[in-house]
């Protein structure tokens, strides 16, 4: 991973898994994720997930990665990322620290760079994990669900299923 990384910011996990949609949205459910899918990005096959950092890992390992996830470090300065690019479009993402009078936070920006364009800004807290997933027919999709026509989820589902997670970092001593 990042070891010479300093100061506050947010690390993007791209990570590709060995499961379906539906086993992922079941991973998340057990991992007492919080669903913030809006009706624009879930028309457009993406799911939004928040969960408790202390249930990432172990949420993940259930999922088996292919490889280890791939790290890219958003931060100051604030530049635009391409986290996932298909023939149709990309998910690009950008995210900085923001300090607030109740604590440190990260604004987590994302962008649908598909046919019709989506862009949404999500204020992520110390301790918690964003998670971008493919959509389905539901939320979470039963075992025999299909994953949503959308365009996102043919960019995140192929062979494996390829999924995006935040993870803020305040302190220099936390960066791993």
């Amino acid at each position: 991973m990042s070891a010479q990384v300093r100061g506050a910011g947010v690390e993007l996990l791209m990570i590709e898994v060995e499961a379906t949609p539906a086993q992922v949205h079941e991973a998340l459910v057990a991992a007492g994720g919080q669903r913030d899918t809006t009706a624009e990005e879930w028309h457009r096959g993406l799911e939004v997930i928040t969960l408790d950092e202390s249930a990432f890992a172990p949420m993940l390992r259930a999922l088996h990665p292919v490889q280890a996830p791939s790290l890219t470090w958003l931060g100051v300065p604030v530049r635009w990322t391409t986290a996932i690019q298909s023939p149709e479009g990309r998910i690009v993402v950008r995210a900085w620290p923001l300090s607030l009078e109740v604590g440190e936070a990260a604004l987590i920006d994302v962008a649908l760079d598909f046919a019709n364009a989506l862009r949404r800004e999500r204020l992520l807290l110390p301790g918690r994990v964003l998670v971008l997933a493919p959509g389905g027919s539901a939320f979470p999709l039963d075992p025999q669900g299909q994953p949503a026509p959308g365009p996102v989820t043919r960019a995140m589902v192929g062979r494996n299923v390829r999924l995006l997670a935040f993870r803020p970092r305040f302190q220099a001593a936390q960066v791993r």
